[in-house]
């Protein structure tokens, strides 16, 4: 039993350092408690070109701020009349270059610009597009439901380890997938009724107080 336990923390142990390791290869910094990605993005010159890379930093925004976004962005449309409902891709556009301007920052870590329309002048939507895939790619990264399998899908790879005892299937996951494997299968533990009811009750992997 307790040869089993000590093999499951090594392994988790070993989940964690390569997450770390992988955070440090993709160039991940830390500042005042928030993770930031580094990014590189290109300026529009005066003849509308395209200026030297520069590298800004990428950080998730809160919910405030989307909220925020997504009413600049409606101002926006409105100014440059377009419909809702006939130029939702546009509109969706324009709020995700409004997300930008709260996520994109300076060598400090400050907001690079105030609004979506300031950057989207500066770098110009092809840049911008980029930036937005890597932005959004690194969001679902963070959130803890990351990862294209269905419930149905996990719970077929949770019997097959379980069947043999065998924690190799994990291994041929990719890494968004495997996380988020293993995430749902700590939710489903803490609802299992052989689990402790403290951990039941409390929704939380600690003892409660």
């Amino acid at each position: 039993m307790a040869d089993d336990r000590r093999k499951t923390d090594d392994e988790l142990n070993r989940v964690v350092q390569l997450t770390l390791e992988n955070w440090d290869l993709i160039g991940v910094v830390e500042d005042d408690g928030i993770q930031h990605l580094p990014c590189t993005i290109q300026r529009r010159n005066a003849k509308g070109g395209l200026d030297d890379v520069e590298t800004v930093w990428l950080r998730n925004i809160t919910h405030e701020q989307r909220y925020k976004a997504r009413v600049r962005s409606r101002e926006w449309a409105a100014q440059l009349k377009l419909d809702l409902e006939r130029d939702a891709d546009l509109v969706d556009q324009l709020e995700n270059f409004e997300i930008l301007a709260y996520a994109i920052r300076g060598p400090e870590f400050v907001q690079h610009f105030p609004r979506g329309v300031d950057i989207f002048k500066a770098y110009g939507p092809g840049t911008l597009d980029v930036v937005w895939s890597r932005y959004d790619a690194w969001c679902r990264m963070l959130h803890p439901s990351f990862g294209k399998w269905d419930a149905e899908q996990l719970w077929t790879l949770i019997a097959k380890v379980r069947a043999h005892s065998d924690i190799s299937p994990l291994a041929v996951m990719p890494g968004v997938d495997q996380a988020s494997c293993l995430l749902f299968m700590a939710r489903e533990a803490c609802c299992s009724p052989n689990a402790p009811s403290w951990l039941r009750s409390s929704g939380i992997s600690t003892r409660a107080p």
